[in-house]
């Protein structure tokens, strides 16, 4: 009975969500084909974080709580990754999964046994290999999404920016910094190609000063603030401690502080 009702927590957990995601899609007007038809182009920062999380995380809880009724036992897909303190942590948080495989049949063969046979030099394995093994990982995160021009920068970008000591930073500092970085992210993935892109990011910061100033940016930002921490604070607390160790502060405050 146990084993049943969690199951069914976590599928009306993952349910939940995808309705969150569903309902942000139509109230971002995230399926536009132009971006720059929004109105204010500086909710995007919260719109497609919160739309990717709930929409992707939401399908992957469902699973797991069809599996479990079955009998079969998977593990998070999703750990929290938007309160990591680092890029890379983040993407040890976010398709756990993939990110498993890559790790186990990538990572470990490029680091222990590939990149070590080609470069010879002692120095310039303690200085190069950490670096080559994450960026060719992270190019094969992307390029699995497709081959194309768009996804090739991404992975060699988001290779680079993972590579960076965000953790030496101070904590509010480097979450913010992590945060900005999944952001950009997501704004390139989502739009068709890096002309698109560039052009959102040229109209956010030209309306910026025109949102901020006005009040109908903060009524339609306080919705997709909640979407953005109501999934986060559900599987931090709905599943429990079991699912998601070593989490005894307060949820809130961890979002309040990002």
């Amino acid at each position: 009975p146990d084993t049943d009702r969690e199951a069914a927590l976590l599928f009306v957990n993952g349910f939940f969500k995808k309705a969150i995601a569903n309902l942000l899609f139509i109230y971002s007007n995230l399926g536009q084909a132009t971006p720059m038809d929004h109105a204010y182009p500086l909710l995007a920062i919260l719109s497609l974080p919160a739309f990717y999380y709930a929409d992707f995380s939401g399908y992957s809880d469902m699973a797991r709580g069809v599996a479990l009724f079955l009998g079969i036992r998977i593990s998070p897909n999703f750990r929290l990754p938007y309160l990591a303190r680092s890029f890379a942590a983040f993407w040890q948080r976010w398709h756990i999964s993939l990110g498993d495989w890559l790790r186990d049949y990538l990572y470990n063969p490029l680091f222990l046994v590939h990149l070590p046979r080609l470069i010879r030099s002692h120095r310039l394995r303690v200085a190069l290999i950490p670096y080559l093994t994450l960026i060719l990982t992270l190019l094969a995160i992307n390029l699995w999404h497709g081959l194309t021009v768009k996804f090739l920068s991404l992975g060699l970008a988001t290779g680079a920016i993972a590579s960076l000591p965000f953790h030496r930073a101070p904590r509010p500092i480097a979450q913010l910094a992590v945060l900005g970085s999944i952001f950009l992210y997501q704004l390139v993935f989502w739009c068709p190609d890096l002309s698109s892109a560039w052009n959102f990011l040229g109209a956010m910061a030209a309306r910026a000063p025109e949102s901020v100033a006005s009040p109908e940016f903060y009524l339609k930002a306080a919705p997709l603030l909640l979407a953005l921490a109501l999934p986060h604070w559900i599987d931090s607390r709905i599943l429990g401690a079991e699912t998601y160790p070593g989490r005894s502060k307060p949820l809130a405050l961890q979002l309040a502080l990002v």
